[in-house]
């Protein structure tokens, strides 16, 4: 990551899009004063979540895509995500693929697994998670009335597992 930093750059493609190249590890960019902002999911290819804190913007970027493009919009013109997306996580998030409410990646790191997902509000999800050094496991997490999805993987991995969020109910 601290490669990245030094050797990332930020290339404006459009007005407010841009790709970041060279990122090596870099995860995450933070665009300062962006109350207003939000992701254009729409337009954006690469970006898995966003967050917003103490006034800025914090864009998180695929780790399996080499060149993410970061497009932004103002927060009442920007058009809600149509898919579930990151707010944060403990843990290097991979090859997120989205298909309506139900989403799957890969994901490493180490002690549990902490995650936040924007999601439908008051949704119910099955976590199931297979992979790495450590038997499979599943667990069961609610999204608040706000649509917020917090769940815990109760383990480290330091081998990459595969992790898929499935509403309650439907067939895995």
């Amino acid at each position: 990551m601290v490669d990245g930093f030094h050797t990332a750059a930020i290339v404006e493609i459009a007005p407010r899009r841009w790709r970041i190249d060279d990122r090596d590890g870099l995860d995450t960019v933070r665009f300062d004063h962006a109350d207003g902002d939000a992701v254009d999911f729409a337009v954006s290819a690469g970006v898995i979540g966003q967050r917003h804190f103490q006034g800025s913007l914090y864009v998180a970027l695929d780790a399996a895509e080499r060149a993410p493009i970061v497009a932004l919009a103002t927060a009442k013109r920007a058009p809600a995500a149509e898919r579930p997306y990151l707010i944060e996580s403990r843990w290097q998030i991979s090859g997120l693929r989205a298909r309506a409410a139900r989403f799957e990646f890969e994901a490493r790191g180490f002690c549990p697994g902490e995650m936040e997902w924007r999601v439908a509000p008051n949704a119910v999800y099955e976590v199931f998670v297979a992979g790495g050094a450590a038997p499979g496991e599943s667990l069961k997490a609610a999204a608040t009335p706000k649509g917020v999805l917090r769940f815990t993987i109760g383990r480290s991995a330091i081998e990459p597992v595969s992790v898929q969020v499935i509403p309650a109910g439907e067939a895995r």
